[in-house]
């Protein structure tokens, strides 16, 4: 059982799959009968076990085993897209994914010097980030800097920058770039609200949960803390308790010398912040993600 996009990833009207099966594995899954060969059959929601759009079978091939290949086409929005892709995993199915349809989705010029140069070999991680941009979080105390972060690094304003404390209640998140070189890399950059012990209302107490559910899909997570706020005890066992390989610690106001009130061993392993720019700042942090994750060619 096995099935292939073979229309290119992204918004479309049309999302076509090819599905190769047993004719009984595909009434199974699909939960309606065989299409006639070479005739359209018209499947609306809820008449089939794919309950989340309506859509259009064709059998291109029936053969004497059993053994069938169905074209499918359904609505091109991404989330059926997804949906898709999901259920038939799930089932147990196996996606086909051929070069060309990955190079479609590539989204950065790191990956198309890196992904299919056979001169180098990626590891697995860094393939795995060059197909599918990472996603990097901003998690921290309250007024830390983080939103001032997130529209330097997207060098435009996306989020309100205040003094007031609790200012980002949700998570924004925007397509961005790691490094700026002809080795740029596509990343998700999201702004979160933080995460505090005292949040009382229940906007606040939301925007921590959020925050929290935010953690569990990031795939790397920068925690941007200000070295004149004492650390709350809810942030520091997530700071500690974060796996290592999947997290920087910047912290802000660190070369001010007044009121410092980080413990050393943050001071030690953390980045330090300059306070020249926010461009240095952000240099400094992409930096250390990219020695964090380490070289990219097993060569």
């Amino acid at each position: 059982m096995k099935f292939r996009q073979i229309t290119a990833f992204g918004p479309s009207a049309i999302a076509a799959y090819l599905f190769e099966a047993t004719v009984d594995d595909f009434e199974k899954a699909f939960g309606v009968k065989m299409p006639l060969l070479n005739i359209a059959k018209y499947v609306s929601v809820g008449e089939s076990n794919i309950d989340f759009d309506d859509y259009l079978l064709v059998a291109t091939k029936v053969d004497s085993r059993g053994a069938c290949t169905v074209e499918g086409q359904f609505h091109g929005g991404l989330g059926v897209q997804k949906a898709l892709r999901a259920y038939f995993l799930n089932l147990g199915w196996k996606e086909e994914v051929s070069s060309l349809d990955e190079m479609t989705c590539l989204s950065s010029p790191l990956a198309f010097r890196l992904l299919y140069n056979e001169s180098v070999l990626l590891t697995s991680s860094w393939k795995k980030r060059l197909l599918s941009p990472p996603r990097l979080l901003l998690v921290g105390p309250a007024n830390a800097g983080k939103s001032t972060l997130f529209n330097s690094w997207l060098k435009k304003s996306r989020v309100v920058v205040s003094n007031l404390p609790g200012t980002t209640r949700d998570f924004v998140e925007a397509e961005a770039w790691l490094d700026t070189s002809i080795d740029s890399m596509a990343i998700k950059l999201v702004d979160t609200a933080g995460v505090w012990s005292d949040a009382d209302d229940k906007v606040d107490i939301a925007a921590v949960e959020m925050t929290e559910q935010e953690l569990v899909r990031a795939d790397f997570v920068i925690f941007v803390l200000d070295a004149q706020v004492e650390l709350d005890q809810k942030l520091l066992t997530l700071i500690n308790e974060y796996p290592c390989s999947k997290k920087i610690i910047s912290i802000n106001k660190l070369d001010s010398g007044d009121n410092v009130h980080l413990g050393k061993e943050y001071a030690r392993d953390a980045v330090c912040l300059s306070q020249e720019s926010e461009g240095s700042k952000i240099s400094q942090i992409q930096e250390a993600i990219l020695q964090k994750w380490g070289p990219f060619n097993l060569n």
